[in-house]
């Protein structure tokens, strides 16, 4: 009812999309029964031989020669079973699982832990019958296939399913996924612990208001190492008492700049938040030193800071520009905001047409050219969303979190876009400039991608256009404004030649056909016709293996061809001879 007006107004799009999930919870059902099948089969095939193998391991010293042997051997159970197909995906996990779980045994062996050594060795003789952590975790993390139908298919098939060892898996894959969000991401999911063991409550970031700022430094790293200094050369990572340096988050890039003190100068080259508010940045040592304690003057790089709140400024106005021109089942689905270009995901299930693309531009180009406010608030999160502002779900926000209002009335009741952010924007949309979407296309399913550019790389991408259609325009000897016409005209004209030299090349066929028919042969009383014909398409191929049926009435025809490097064969066989 008028309760749920939103929904009805969006029924077909909800209707495609729960659709469009059907097929992919199909598609994915199927693939991971293979898989996981072909997981079981492998075990139930090789169990006997597996067990008999890894007899050796029983021995409390494991010779090299004796791991060899084990390993030289389950390759072999890999030739011979054929896993290197790639439709035996299944077998191929569980070999590798087998293979992990060894491995892990013979690390023990060498160790001192007599518990290790014992879990290990346990493992290793249960494989046959056990479907590990690793393997359920891959089946649902790489092939969607979900923990509980792989629990149903080990039960039914007699398995036991290591289900502490997958919940490890899942907890460190949110790590690292969490992590991948920095550009430290291949150190960062292990120093985690370490930017909390620091001590440090946080750092007080100033840089809504100002690109430069006096400070002190508070922590040191280096990788996994926490230091007291640092000098030329190195590359560090810095934690400052205060900081003007905006941290990568929201889809925008970190801030990049330098920081200078009595002693050094350090260039930043990124800045992230590896934990709540704790900000950090990456610095190469470019001259002197830098040590705990050390005053410093920390500077953000101004062009870079500038044309990434343009482009966030620009992805906000996008959101709202697709919203009104698509509907208002469009949701933010990420987005990347580089000082250079904006990437924009979002909610919706077709190809925008070129009008819509069009229609989206406009908006956004009006706003700039009204040179509208850009405006922040600090309110509750529940008041922000009673005022309209959009917040992105799968987000975390505190009580009080940051507004920022594009085109608003005086009263602040009409907005062109409202949203919750934190990100850094212009103070006015005119300092944009100008805005271009370069591209738009699918990631997946019901989601759409944009890709845009904004102020002067927008300005530089119309002119490499422009130059483009000039130079086109020239070679083909007309204006640009008749560029389109002519290239029309020269479609045309190219389909028709095709058209042509394909009869031709058919009429040629056909004649050197014609020429086939008294080389017949018989044998056995059926007549046999096997020939090459001159270079020729498969589908001329075939029409002139038609064309001699006809003409033989009863009997047995062979052409060959080579088309474009490829060889062609047509065989075919009048009706009387088929039984």
């Amino acid at each position: 009812g008028a309760a749920y007006s939103e929904l009805e107004q969006n029924h077909a799009f909800i209707t495609r999309v729960l659709s469009l999930e059907e097929e992919r919870f199909s598609e994915n059902f199927e693939r991971g029964e293979e898989i996981i099948l072909g997981m079981i089969e492998f075990r139930k095939r090789n169990e006997a031989k597996f067990l008999e193998i890894i007899q050796p391991l029983k021995s409390p010293t494991v010779e090299k020669h004796v791991i060899d042997q084990v390993l030289t051997t389950l390759q072999k159970i890999q030739t011979d079973t054929g896993i290197s197909d790639h439709r035996k995906t299944g077998e191929l996990d569980a070999l590798q699982a087998c293979l992990d779980i060894i491995k892990s045994y013979l690390t023990a062996s060498q160790s001192t832990t007599s518990e290790n050594y014992s879990d290990n060795f346990n493992a290793l003789f249960l494989w046959p019958g056990k479907i590990s952590g690793k393997e359920q975790f891959k089946l649902y993390d790489t092939y969607g296939f979900p923990p509980e139908l792989t629990e149903e298919f080990a039960r039914e098939n007699g398995l036991l399913l290591d289900l502490h060892d997958f919940q490890l898996e899942m907890e460190n894959h949110q790590t690292i996924s969490r992590s991948k969000k920095s550009p430290f991401a291949p150190i960062l999911s292990g120093k985690i612990f370490q930017y909390e063991n620091l001590g440090i409550l946080g750092t007080r970031f100033v840089g809504y208001n100002t690109l430069s700022q006096d400070s002190v430094v508070i922590g040191l790293l280096d990788n996994i190492e926490i230091l007291t200094e640092a000098t030329e050369g190195q590359e560090v990572e810095i934690i400052l008492r205060e900081t003007p340096f905006y941290a990568e988050g929201g889809g925008q890039t970190g801030d990049q700049g330098y920081i200078e003190s009595t002693y050094g100068r350090l260039e930043v080259t990124s800045t992230h938040s590896p934990i709540p508010d704790l900000i950090v940045h990456r610095v190469n040592v470019l001259n002197g030193k830098i040590g705990l304690g050390d005053a410093v003057t920390a500077v953000v790089d101004r062009r870079l800071r500038t044309d990434a709140a343009r482009n966030h400024t620009a992805t906000h106005l996008v959101h709202a520009a697709l919203r009104e021109v698509l509907g208002s089942h469009v949701r933010q689905a990420g987005s990347l905001v580089a000082p250079e270009r904006i990437r924009f995901d979002f909610t919706h299930i077709q190809a925008m047409t070129p009008k819509e693309i069009r229609e989206v531009e406009n908006l956004v180009n009006r706003e700039i050219r009204e040179n509208s406010t850009v405006s922040t608030r600090v309110l509750a999160y529940t008041e922000a969303l009673h005022e309209g502002a959009l917040a992105f779900f799968g987000d975390k926000y505190g009580e009080q979190v940051r507004v920022v209002e594009v085109g608003c009335s005086t009263d602040n009741q009409e907005c062109f876009s409202k949203e919750v952010c934190g990100g850094t924007h212009l103070q006015h949309t005119g300092q944009m400039g100008l805005f271009l979407i370069t591209s738009e296309g699918s990631i997946g399913s019901g989601i759409r991608r944009i890709e845009a550019l904004t102020g002067l790389a927008a300005q530089n991408k119309i002119w490499e256009i422009r130059e483009q259609a000039e130079s086109l325009a020239k070679d083909l000897e007309v204006s640009p404004s008749e560029l389109s016409e002519k290239v029309q005209s020269l479609v045309t004209n190219l389909n028709s030649d095709i058209r042509r030299i394909s009869e031709l090349e058919r009429n040629l066929a056909l004649k050197e056909a014609e020429g086939l028919i008294s080389a017949v042969q018989k044998v056995d009383g059926i007549t046999i016709l096997a020939a090459r014909i001159m270079t020729t398409p498969p589908e001329t191929l075939r029409g002139i293996g038609d064309y001699l049926k006809l003409k033989l009435g009863s009997g047995v025809i062979l052409l060959g061809s080579v088309f474009n490097n490829r060889p062609n064969l047509v065989a075919v066989v009048t009706s009387d001879l088929v039984e």
